[in-house]
């Protein structure tokens, strides 16, 4: 399928824009506009929104990062919470095995000022590698984006192609103007697609194939997709 490639007007005019991660994809609410990522290549928010998430998923996260994720992410409290009902009596007892005052004083240290100490030094040791691992999300996304153009590049100039105009329309004399899937008799010229079975982005070798295209009404046409 083409798209509309013009650009009326852009959201961002850099791709600089500081998102806060915490090994997860951040998902705007805000509506869809246009970004410019870099010279000359522009998506959508929701496209962008969908390679970030890819982008996520490829770069590696260390596993030193996913350590001071847990911790700076409530992993503390639960590991001090869960550790303390068998270690505050045996550690009070230790410096004072007759004062329950030094008792409640390593009661509340554990349960209150050791998990709140962890989070702050694992937030502040996972903040740079945070950082550059951000940058790479981001220098992913454009590689993605990149990836993305040249794919619809190379189906406009097939779809334009003098080769797939001459077999689409013997297919539509051979097959009539009738949908496959649904068996609806197609009326309108814009409402006629020809659809290649086995999708051309999986099968190359296919593209031009007449036993691999079937007519289609755009309707069923969009709910295959390339499945």
């Amino acid at each position: 399928m083409s798209e509309d490639r013009r650009s009326p007007q852009i959201g961002t005019s850099v791709y600089s824009r500081k998102r806060k991660w915490s090994g997860k994809t951040a998902k705007s609410k805000t509506a869809n506009k246009l970004l410019l990522l870099k010279d000359n290549l522009i998506v959508t928010q929701s496209v962008e929104n969908r390679l970030r998430e890819k982008a996520d998923k490829e770069v590696p996260e260390k596993i030193s990062l996913k350590i001071y994720y847990f911790f700076n992410g409530g992993g503390s409290l639960l590991f001090f919470w869960v550790s303390g009902i068998f270690v505050v009596r045996p550690i009070s007892d230790v410096f004072s095995p007759f004062s329950e005052s030094v008792f409640w004083l390593v009661l509340a240290a554990w349960y209150g000022g050791l998990p709140l100490a962890v989070m702050a030094i694992t937030g502040k040791l996972s903040a740079e590698p945070s950082k550059e691992r951000e940058k790479l999300i981001d220098s992913k996304v454009i590689e993605l984006a990149e990836q993305r153009e040249r794919i619809i590049e190379e189906s406009n100039r097939f779809y334009s192609s003098p080769e797939w105009v001459l077999v689409r329309e013997q297919v539509i004399r051979s097959k009539g103007k009738i949908c496959a899937a649904c068996g609806t008799k197609i009326i309108y010229d814009y409402d006629l697609t020809v659809d290649h079975i086995h999708p051309r982005s999986k099968y190359p070798n296919l593209s031009l194939s007449v036993d691999n295209l079937q007519v289609l009404c755009r309707r069923c046409n969009s709910r295959k997709g390339a499945r």
